[in-house]
């Protein structure tokens, strides 16, 4: 008799919080994660919102786009609109920024 149990696996919640939280990247400070289908978006309080797709067949997330400017965020939504998708952000100051997602365009 086997004496070996194998451990569950961690959940994508899991995955997500210790992969953006952990104290071997302090550059990262995430406020919000979003999740929609295999979207995350990533809102991050010094570097602004990433849009992340999760491969269930290699259990890996793979980096879609992001916001390159460095603005402090406060929070982020997805806006969904019949086969529409983007994100609405944030910043402290209380402005508001959307961004849309073409899967299909270049320049998305």
């Amino acid at each position: 008799m086997c004496c070996y149990k194998p451990l569950p696996r961690p959940s994508l919640w899991y995955i997500l919080i210790h992969a953006t939280l952990t104290p071997s990247n302090p550059q990262l400070y995430t406020v919000k994660l979003s999740v929609a289908r295999s979207f995350v978006l990533a809102a991050d309080m010094f570097n602004s919102v990433s849009l992340l797709r999760y491969q269930e067949e290699e259990k890996t997330f793979s980096l879609i786009t992001r916001d390159f400017s460095k603005i402090p965020l406060f929070t982020s939504a997805y806006v969904v609109d019949d086969t529409t998708l983007a994100a609405m952000v944030t910043d402290m100051d209380g402005n508001v920024q959307v961004f849309g997602y073409a899967p299909d365009g270049r320049c998305s």
